[in-house]
């Protein structure tokens, strides 16, 4: 069973429409203001990724710092911190900044320390004043 489709789009034209993608309200804008909102949409999406752990702060100067909240215990400090790194492991740097800093913020303790593998273990405690 052979397909085609003949068509006047260019190739980039193509590109350009698939790009933009189907929404009703694309269509009456630019195609620099069309691209702006798939562009925005993507970032959602990405961000609903990022949004698999439990806060994200960013700053005004685009870097961001990724959080993971635990009640606190060494193993569930770890799977906190393994799935920060996962996560880490997965954003591709030449397309956006690594996160500035990895962070477990725990229910218990009264220190806040710096592991050797980078990721801070936070208590809440140290978050007043």
């Amino acid at each position: 069973m052979e397909s085609a489709i003949a068509t006047d789009i260019s190739l980039h034209e193509l590109a350009y429409l698939i790009c933009r993608g189907g929404w009703p309200g694309s269509l009456s804008l630019t195609s620099k203001a069309a691209l702006r909102q798939a562009i925005n949409y993507v970032e959602a999406v990405a961000n609903r990724d990022i949004s698999r752990v439990d806060g994200v702060v960013h700053l005004r100067n685009g870097s961001f710092g990724l959080i993971e909240i635990k009640l606190g215990g060494d193993s569930l400090i770890e799977t906190g911190a393994n799935t920060l790194k996962q996560l880490a492991d997965k954003i591709d740097t030449t397309k956006m900044r690594p996160p500035s800093f990895l962070m477990v913020l725990t229910g218990v303790g009264q220190y806040a320390y710096r592991r050797k593998d980078g990721v801070y273990v936070v208590p809440i405690g140290c978050l007043k004043d």
